[in-house]
């Protein structure tokens, strides 16, 4: 096991951050403090080990582990995702959608596998040194990607956005990256997120045949990634010596510090700005001025709600939905022709399930990408119309009651801690979205506002996917009989090209507008809701210190003292983090 100082670092910020966050009016920020503790208490740094069915995974890391546990023969139906965790007694637990979970014997696999549709992932708890060694990375043997069954996808992506490193793997039997690993590679990339890539079961070609596989791999890579050079390893059923000198060479307290960091410091922001302001209130002497501000704060809530009634009303002049609408359609045209070979080969072959997964992967993608650059700008010009409908009452305030205070920028900067907040609180895969806590809570039900630019528009790609879903079934197995009577392959591909994916996109195109519509009417609710929230919590703030004002000027001079030194406190905490 690493040493995990960044863990042991923050935790004890954090501790030390608890008693001063007390001091803030009412509950909202201790809670803060306590749910990001919970956070860097249990967080783990997922590695998943991807790749398509008979890539080798399970083969793998059954090599890595020294032992044959993880089943290598089982059918994509009965795939779930896999973690593999350090436990001094060894067990299985399967988790289903409502997180209730029951235990194996490690022994159990088949009966697991028989009842694979009733569970969303399952722990594997192993006394291992490796997995000890690794702690508090933890490996995950993922479904294959082509699998088509929407529990598999729905692991699949929930693990593809959490993992902090990932090893894929090719079969070097194939000879070549398949679209599908390339579009799930694109993926990854797009959340920042390193990748290694190996092949798997070189002991069955020659080495002169591998050396060629790998170089042609090296190749498809360097194209698809634009010029970037991405080694290959290879792995095989006996040595798995290269994945095993990645995986020591590690840094989990790099990672780790990636990803908690950044909240930690915003937190510290925030209590320390908060700290102040209540500071700023007790020692205001005049009882009209703070009875003003909470007229303001309440004045607030309501220009919030008619900004997100305007915003609503007028969403097609705001964010241009039919040109967003256009470039999607646009790209998931392009990339429908860019992979029809694939489609055909698999619905020619007879495996319709295949082409259809595979069909909606590459939209799915297609879509992703398409919104990629248009959700950041999204998000942002959302959130900058509720920090401009804060503006107005915050000039107000600053006039009439607190110069030094800008309220506007501490709403935004509570909103914006929350949401970072709730990127950090483990969510198991399949789960319903909350916490037993209240801290961002709606933000947590929400979605993915201020996410990074590859983070997916969830709604629009669970409409496409369930439109996808109730079109291609049919239209699939007529256009199979089709080509079936071809004998000719390139006539069955420009029956692809000129009849299929048009009427794939007919279908489609009347609904992405209703879908981004209702994406952004999502989004702002959400966002309005959050804004809100904040506001509130100032608000209770405010009329707490008015309840305190009615002690002497000396006792508020001496509270107006101890939050700023509570302040400073905080200020520094954050200062031995940089």
């Amino acid at each position: 096991m690493q040493v995990m100082t960044n863990r042991a670092e923050y935790l004890k910020v954090l501790e030390q951050m608890a008693p001063l966050a007390q001091k803030v009016q009412g509950d909202a920020m201790s809670t803060r403090v306590q749910a990001l503790s919970t956070g860097v208490r249990s967080g783990e740094l997922l590695i998943p080990v991807v790749g398509g069915f008979s890539a080798g995974k399970s083969t793998l890391l059954n090599t890595l582990l020294g032992r044959n546990l993880l089943p290598t023969a089982i059918r994509p139906e009965t795939a779930l995702a896999t973690e593999l965790h350090y436990g001094e007694i060894e067990r299985i637990e399967a988790f289903n959608s409502q997180q209730l979970v029951r235990t194996f014997e490690l022994n159990q696999f088949e009966e697991i596998n028989q009842n694979a549709a009733q569970y969303t992932h399952l722990k594997i708890y192993l006394n291992c040194s490796l997995l000890r060694d690794l702690e508090p990375a933890v490996l995950v043997d993922m479904p294959g990607f082509e699998s088509p069954l929407d529990l598999h996808n729905t692991a699949i992506n929930y693990y593809l956005d959490k993992g902090c490193l990932y090893i894929a793997l090719i079969n070097c039997q194939d000879g070549t990256v398949t679209s599908s690993l390339l579009r799930q590679l694109e993926k990854i990339d797009g959340y920042g997120c390193p990748f290694h890539v190996f092949i798997t079961k070189t002991d069955l070609r020659p080495q002169n045949e591998v050396d060629s596989v790998r170089a042609e791999i090296e190749g498809q890579l360097e194209v698809y990634f634009l010029g970037r050079e991405i080694k290959v390893g290879t792995v095989n059923n006996k040595s798995a010596a290269q994945v095993q000198e990645l995986l020591n060479n590690i840094d989990c307290n790099q990672l780790f510090r990636n990803k908690y960091l950044p909240g930690l410091q915003q937190l510290g922001e925030a209590l320390s700005s908060d700290l102040k302001l209540q500071a700023d209130m007790l020692e205001q002497q005049e009882q009209e001025k703070l009875e003003q501000a909470v007229r303001s704060m309440e004045a607030a809530v309501a220009e919030l709600k008619r900004k997100q009634l305007s915003l609503s009303d007028n969403l097609e002049a705001q964010f241009n939905l039919s040109q967003i609408q256009q470039d999607v359609i646009k790209r998931v045209e392009s990339d429908l022709h860019a992979n029809r070979d694939q489609v055909v080969t698999q619905a020619l072959g007879g495996n319709l399930d295949l082409a259809q997964a595979t069909f909606i992967d590459v939209v799915h993608n297609a879509v992703v990408n398409a919104l990629n650059g248009k959700l950041e700008e999204i998000d942002q010009k959302i959130f900058s119309q509720y920090q401009e409908a804060m503006g107005s009452i915050s000039q107000e305030l600053q006039r009439n009651c607190f110069s030094s205070v800008d309220f506007g920028a501490q709403i935004t900067q509570l909103v914006r801690t929350d949401f970072n907040l709730s990127q950090v609180v483990t969510q198991e895969p399949g789960a319903n979205l909350g916490m037993a806590s209240n801290i961002s809570t709606l933000v947590l039900q929400g979605l993915n506002i201020l996410s990074t630019a590859a983070g997916p528009l969830k709604l629009v790609v669970a409409g496409v996917i369930s439109v996808l879903n109730s079109i291609l079934p049919g239209l699939l197995s007529n256009a199979f009989s089709k080509m079936r009577e071809e004998k000719i392959r390139a006539k069955v591909n420009e029956m692809v090209d000129n009849i299929f994916i048009p009427q794939v996109l007919t279908h489609l195109r009347p609904q992405m507008s209703k879908l981004l519509s209702q994406e952004i009417s999502n989004k702002l609710e959400v966002v309005s809701k959050s804004f809100t929230k904040a506001v509130d919590e100032k608000r209770s703030e405010m009329n707490q210190i008015i309840e305190q004002n009615k002690n002497t000027y000396v006792e508020r001079q001496a509270q107006a003292a101890a939050l700023k030194q509570a302040a400073e406190q905080v200020d520094m905490l954050m200062r031995s983090l940089a």
